[in-house]
């Protein structure tokens, strides 16, 4: 049976969580990066790791700011249904 799940907070700041370690461990996450495809060390620690670390807390951003509507698909499987403005459209009518 599984346990009750987490709450948006709770997920939002496990999110958080994860970008303070990874901040905490930049060198040490560079180098591994560098061992694993060769990528510069300087290219991973300026450009790489702060954008990944920026996707997590924006992501735990967007988790408390959530809008619209879900709708479960399967027990596992959630879809995110939000409307979002696309800008200017332009329409070509024959």
């Amino acid at each position: 049976m599984r346990g009750a799940k987490p709450s948006v907070q709770q997920r939002a700041n496990l999110l958080l969580q994860v970008a303070d370690r990874m901040e905490v461990n930049l060198e040490r996450l560079a180098v591994a990066e560098n061992w694993d495809n060769g990528k510069p060390i300087r290219e991973t620690l300026n450009a790489d790791l702060p954008l990944a670390v920026d996707h997590f807390r924006y992501f735990a951003g967007c988790l408390r700011a959530q809008e619209g509507s879900t709708a479960e698909i399967d027990e596992t499987t959630v879809a995110y249904h939000f409307h979002e403005p696309l800008g200017v459209v332009g329409q070509i009518i024959p």
